[in-house]
């Protein structure tokens, strides 16, 4: 297949949603000069699906954002390049589980969910306990479970996604109301299946480029919006 086309295309967005349906956990034998067109390919759709959501959750509560301040350029390579790594290294790295990444997803788990602790505690609470819940799943699947392997690649995907989108409630104002923080969820919980799907396909490094990306992509968009809005009041 030419993986620069929009058959190709087709064919991957078909694969991601039978991915969700019945996930298989094994690489794609695509070749390295097509990755980087999948990743952005991929995550852009993620983005445009969630950016739908999100907005039409929002309603007229976008409209809050004039009063927002420009984030710092500090915040934004936060945003764009360290949180990706931590949060890929948290939720995605176990999705095909060694005790070495369970390792590394513990002790990021405790250090990102630490720091959130201090400012927002539901969010903090979620990112620590998913590789806490990581590493029990683990421990039970080996000593009582040894051959439903699978099933057990299943429950991190899962729990991994939906845990994504939790930690990421600290990110959204309760003045949204109910609609709008849901819809933020949903949409992360949307991204964290294309970066799940990326990371299996793909592997580790591609799932974190993806992330990277996307966090670029969604900034970009936020303060272009924002700038509208402020250049409008």
């Amino acid at each position: 297949m030419d993986y620069f086309t929009p058959d190709a295309a087709t064919c991957n967005l078909m694969d991601f949603f039978a991915f969700l349906i019945a996930p298989r956990f094994d690489r794609a034998p695509i070749p390295l000069k097509a990755k980087p067109r999948l990743v952005i390919q991929s995550v852009l759709w993620g983005v445009l699906l969630a950016l739908v959501i999100m907005l039409a959750s929002y309603r007229g509560s976008l409209f809050h954002a004039r009063g927002y301040p420009t984030p710092s350029l500090w915040d934004m390579m936060e945003t764009i390049l360290l949180l990706p790594i931590l949060e890929e290294g948290i939720f995605r790295l176990v999705l095909l589980p060694t005790r070495v990444r369970l390792d590394i997803a513990l002790i990021l788990g405790v250090a990102l969910g630490g720091f959130y602790l201090t400012w927002h505690q539901y969010s903090g609470i979620v990112t620590v306990i998913f590789p806490v819940l990581a590493y029990f799943f683990c421990w039970v699947w080996r000593h009582f479970l040894p051959n439903r392997e699978h099933s057990l690649c299943v429950l991190l995907l899962w729990g991994s996604c939906i845990m994504f989108g939790a930690a990421h409630s600290a990110n959204v104002s309760a003045a949204l109301g109910i609609a709008g923080v849901s819809g933020y969820i949903f949409g992360k919980v949307i991204n964290g299946f294309i970066f799940a799907w990326i990371r299996i396909r793909l592997g580790f490094v591609w799932a974190v480029a993806g992330h990277i990306f996307g966090n670029f992509a969604v900034m970009l968009v936020s303060l272009l919006i924002l700038w509208l809005l402020q250049a409008c009041s």
